[in-house]
C-alpha cells in the first residue's frame, strides 16, 4: 500500500508492505513473491488484529462512550 501514513499505526514489512516510489513497489512484489506462504499467513494476522469487526466495533462503541 502506499505509505500515507498508515505505516505509524499499523506494521509492516511482512504480510503488509508500504512504498513510496515505484521502485518500492518493485521491491515489494519481488519480496512477497520470494516468500508468499509467509506473507499471506502474516497478512492474516495483521487483518485480524487490526480489521476484526469485533475489535474494531467493539472499540469504537467504547470510545463513543456506550
Amino acid at each position: 500500500m502506499q505509505d500515507t501514513g498508515w505505516s505509524a499505526h499499523l506494521p509492516s514489512g511482512e504480510g503488509l508492505l508500504a512504498f513510496s516510489n515505484p521502485d518500492e513497489v518493485v521491491d515489494g512484489i519481488e519480496r512477497i513473491n520470494s516468500s508468499y506462504a509467509r506473507h499471506a499467513v502474516r497478512a492474516r494476522e495483521i487483518a485480524a488484529e487490526h480489521f476484526d469487526a469485533a475489535r474494531v466495533l467493539t472499540r469504537l462503541l467504547e470510545v463513543c462512550g456506550r
